[in-house]
């Protein structure tokens, strides 16, 4: 209830806001409040106000930060991509990440054509000037895009690019009880990483890097240091963790023949560790997420145990409902990838 009666208030305040701002041309409010009505009015994807309020902050305070954000967000939707990176570099002369920040994490702020949208984020992850995390992050939503669009050449070459910074992150002790927040906390991007390019292997066939990704996930899960870890990041990454550790039920006994079973032992103590560390006494989560980690958990380590049923029609099950938690992805395509790798392993348990 008080979570409702704060949204209405806010909201309330915004209308006002704008309203106050459209019929005095800017004059009574303060410029400092231009690029927050900007900002609200694009999460509550109304771009026609997000243009409008910038128009205004064009004619009051010309120049400024705030208004070169603004312009460079909205040349990057609708498409204007030499505006959007011309100014996008004078921002990031000046350290200003608002604009990058908003092609990473808002998909409705990047062009609305889906080629323009992986050509920016190519060219976004190359840039000299960007902080490493925002390069990360980038990498990470260009392989997403790639996944969708099941842009096969261009996966092979994004798994070169990422294994890398994979390396340089997991050699990196201080990563395993990072205490910054969700989008600044490294173990979370080193899992991140992890995760998009499991999906970009699948898409690839290629089973030499799916086995590497899961050894390394592996060490990285054994090295974590829960308790030490932002509790809000933790959480947001545990349920990515454990999709990276089941992995592990794609992997044929040939290649590791305990890989199964170690997995098993590793998603049970990922959810005891994140359970203990990250939830409060309540049974509640550390911060509200879109996605119910601990639900996730729970679904796939059932999963993984009804892949190794007496029963043909629970493993069947199992199969089906493993191939769609672990596809985080547009790619649907990958579901039956997925499941046709884990009925050979079905079979050869069988045999």
């Amino acid at each position: 209830m008080v979570s409702v009666l704060a949204s209405k208030t806010k909201r309330f305040r915004y209308e006002l806001q704008f309203w106050t701002c459209r019929l005095s041309s800017g004059w009574l409010i303060r410029p400092t409040l231009f690029y927050s009505l900007f900002e609200t009015s694009l999460r509550l994807h109304n771009y026609h106000r997000a243009t409008e309020v910038m128009r205004i902050a064009a004619k009051r305070c010309p120049g400024t930060a705030d208004l070169q954000s603004m312009q460079c967000t909205l040349a990057f939707r609708s498409g204007d991509l030499d505006q959007g990176f011309a100014l996008m570099a004078l921002r990031l002369q000046a350290a200003d990440y608002r604009a990058v920040e908003r092609l990473l994490f808002r998909t409705g702020s990047r062009p609305q054509d889906q080629h323009d949208r992986l050509k920016v984020l190519a060219q976004l992850s190359e840039l000299p000037s960007l902080l490493q995390s925002h390069r990360c992050y980038a990498l990470i939503a260009q392989s997403y895009l790639v996944l969708k669009l099941d842009e096969r050449s261009m996966a092979t070459s994004l798994l070169v690019v990422l294994r890398p910074l994979i390396l340089d992150l997991a050699a990196d002790p201080d990563v395993y009880g990072c205490k910054e927040p969700n989008r600044r906390n490294r173990a979370k991007l080193l899992i991140s990483l992890c995760t998009c390019s499991y999906h970009l292997a699948l898409l690839v066939d290629d089973e030499a890097t799916l086995v590497w990704l899961w050894s390394q996930v592996m060490e990285v899960a054994s090295k974590l240091s829960y308790a030490q870890l932002n509790a809000d990041a933790c959480l947001r990454m545990s349920s990515n963790l454990s999709r990276c550790l089941a992995v592990g039920t794609l992997i044929s006994s040939n290649q590791l023949p305990d890989a199964f079973e170690r997995m098993q032992l590793v998603l049970k103590r990922v959810e005891f560790e994140v359970r203990t560390n990250c939830v409060t006494s309540s049974g509640e989560g550390v911060s509200k997420t879109q996605e119910n980690h601990l639900v996730l958990m729970s679904q796939l380590q059932r999963a993984t145990t009804m892949l190794r049923s007496g029963e043909a029609g629970e493993r069947a099950a199992g199969i089906r409902r493993l191939s769609q938690l672990l596809n985080h992805s547009s790619a649907r395509d990958l579901n039956g990838r997925i499941a046709s790798m884990l009925e050979q392993m079905d079979r050869s348990v069988d045999s």
